[in-house]
């Protein structure tokens, strides 16, 4: 019994042995302003958007969160611009989605994906911005295709 109890107690002592299991959490992400301007230059929309550029977090993007806060989003950086195709798989939020060129103008706009959904989502134009908001921000916004985005950096 006291091999047994012993080997347990070390186990339960070490940071290992103490996790919850799962993955570790996500870094608080940094989260940067932008801008939406309509034709004539008017402001439609500020958005503090996760920037992200790498393959890996391209992949993961939105999946397995619960919410995404009004006047947030993630914007994803490629890059070249050609025709691009995303997809819900995993993700648990239904999302706008806008398809940005290499000069800010957005090209087109998935509204109300479906979450878990493995079609593809595209609007057929080549984008090098990808940009997605909570369902129905685009539509409370005035948000169209031809608007401006101010990017972040």
């Amino acid at each position: 019994m006291r091999p047994f109890f012993f080997c347990m107690l070390l186990v339960l002592s070490t940071p290992w042995g103490c996790r919850a299991g799962g993955p570790e959490p996500d870094p608080v992400p940094e989260l940067r302003g932008m801008e939406i301007l309509g034709g004539d230059g008017e402001a439609l929309a500020k958005v503090q958007v996760e920037v992200v550029s790498t393959p890996e977090a391209t992949a993961r993007g939105l999946k397995y969160r619960d919410e995404v806060p009004e006047g947030t989003g993630m914007l994803f950086v490629f890059p070249r611009e050609t025709v691009r195709s995303f997809w819900m798989q995993d993700t648990r939020v239904p999302l706008d989605i806008l398809f940005i060129d290499g000069q800010g103008m957005v090209v087109g706009i998935r509204r109300n994906t479906v979450p878990y959904s493995e079609a593809s989502i595209t609007v057929g134009v080549p984008s090098r911005y990808v940009l997605e908001v909570p369902a129905g921000y685009c539509s409370k916004r005035r948000i169209h295709r031809g608007a401006r985005v101010v990017l972040p950096f």
